[in-house]
């Protein structure tokens, strides 16, 4: 469903993602971790459209993704989210279900978004992205500022949303939450995916700790 092949990318003359492969099927979370400086928020401007690449190719369903571009209140915020046709066709019900999955949105709902907390503003983003009725969901670092109980709840809706046929990739730098709740993972370092696997295997290697102590680089095989 979503391709990303042989992705170079950067800023200027500064070269930040070298030759980035990865594809995810209809229905699949994987997550792409790394420590700061790795590149997971390159690569994820970089699919969004957010950053056009030096080289490579990120098509969706066969379509080239490449050149494509893209002081309100909580309430209104979520509805920017359901502006896409998809989105407009059941922004009620789209509304009520993230107010089940957020309730403390549905209290903040009159209050200006820029007032609430990072913790909240992180929610009100992901929620936001939801009432899209996305088939991709990017999620760059969706642990951060949250509290452990919310951090499981927004985790333990991804098994619902593949069941619906969305494609979840994530970045995160804590490895631990991300491996846990994906089934394949791809791990950056310098720019480059230096392992890959199933997410239960990568959780046992100990060459993934020993990459964010910066005891192992490039070059893994």
């Amino acid at each position: 469903m979503l391709k990303v092949d042989r992705v170079s990318a950067g800023y200027g003359a500064i070269t930040i993602l070298s030759e980035v492969s990865l594809e995810l099927s209809e229905g699949e979370t994987k997550c792409v971790i790394g420590t700061n400086n790795s590149g997971k928020s390159t690569f994820f401007k970089v699919i969004s459209g957010l950053l056009k690449p030096f080289s490579g190719a990120i098509t969706l369903n066969g379509i080239n993704l490449v050149g494509l571009t893209t002081a309100e209140s909580v309430y209104e915020n979520l509805l920017l989210g359901s502006y896409v046709s998809r989105g407009k066709k059941e922004r009620r019900r789209s509304l009520e279900f993230i107010y089940q999955l957020f309730p403390l949105l549905q209290k903040r709902s009159k209050q200006l978004a820029g007032t609430l907390s990072g913790g909240e503003q992180q929610m009100l983003a992901i929620a936001r992205g939801l009432m899209a009725k996305p088939r991709v969901l990017l999620l760059d670092e969706p642990s951060l500022g949250l509290s452990p109980l919310i951090i499981q709840n927004i985790f333990n809706i991804f098994n619902t949303l593949n069941e619906q046929g969305v494609v979840i990739l994530l970045a995160e730098q804590n490895a631990e939450i991300a491996l846990r709740a994906s089934s394949q993972g791809y791990v950056l370092s310098n720019g480059k995916v230096v392992l890959q696997g199933e997410s239960r295997a990568l959780l046992q290697d100990g060459r993934v700790e020993d990459i964010y102590l910066g005891k192992m680089e490039q070059g893994i095989t």
